[in-house]
């Protein structure tokens, strides 16, 4: 991020196991958000993030719902 900061246009995100790209929700993986956060801000506050991740489809329609609110949240988090 600090090195292409300024050129990125969208920054795919999301967490893994440190070894699959497994497309996890963030805070579920290895990945350290609160750094990539503070690094975020450094850089610039106007990288649109893009998380390449979904609610999985295995889980009950009626708690769907709940998970992609979740995801919003998090997206919000990690831009603020």
């Amino acid at each position: 991020i600090r090195l292409f900061g300024n050129e990125l246009r969208a920054l795919p995100i999301h967490d893994n196991d440190g070894r699959r790209d497994l497309h996890w929700m963030p805070f579920q993986g290895v990945t350290d958000w609160e750094e990539f956060r503070k690094i975020l801000r450094e850089v610039s506050e106007e990288i649109p993030l893009n998380l390449e991740t979904k609610v999985d489809d295995k889980l009950p329609e009626e708690v769907q719902e709940h998970f992609q609110i979740g995801l919003a949240k998090i997206a919000r988090y990690l831009a603020n």
